[in-house]
């Protein structure tokens, strides 16, 4: 056996135990075309986003702004686009083509005080 195949045979179980130890990655995340800070999420980026950003749960538990401008693909806003936002205090959509809120969409905002 050449030494280069056993090598990589006994390297390769030394891989997969640490791939197997590296983080899993986290629904959610801040899209490329927004900001994300603790209190804020801010979508300034022309046409980046088409709904409201679902960010991990521990991401927006503490997210009480919400700013969002020129994406003109943000048509529709549901009940469950803002069901995590529930410190959600401020809510600014700007320059999109919505067209429609569902009847429902801010159920579990109770904070909401300003759209």
């Amino acid at each position: 056996m050449d030494v280069a195949p056993r090598a990589l045979v006994l390297l390769l179980p030394l891989a997969l135990t640490l791939l197997s130890l590296s983080p899993a990655p986290t629904l959610g995340g801040c899209p490329s075309a927004c900001r994300c800070s603790f209190a804020m999420l801010q979508c300034l980026e022309p046409n980046g986003i088409s709904t409201i950003p679902p960010l991990a749960l521990q991401e927006s538990e503490n997210v009480t702004e919400i700013y969002i401008e020129n994406q003109a693909g943000l048509e529709i806003i549901t009940e469950i686009d803002l069901a995590s936002y529930r410190e959600l205090k401020n809510l600014t959509i700007t320059s999109c083509k919505l067209r429609l809120i569902s009847a429902n969409a801010f159920q579990n905002n109770l904070k909401l005080q300003y759209v």
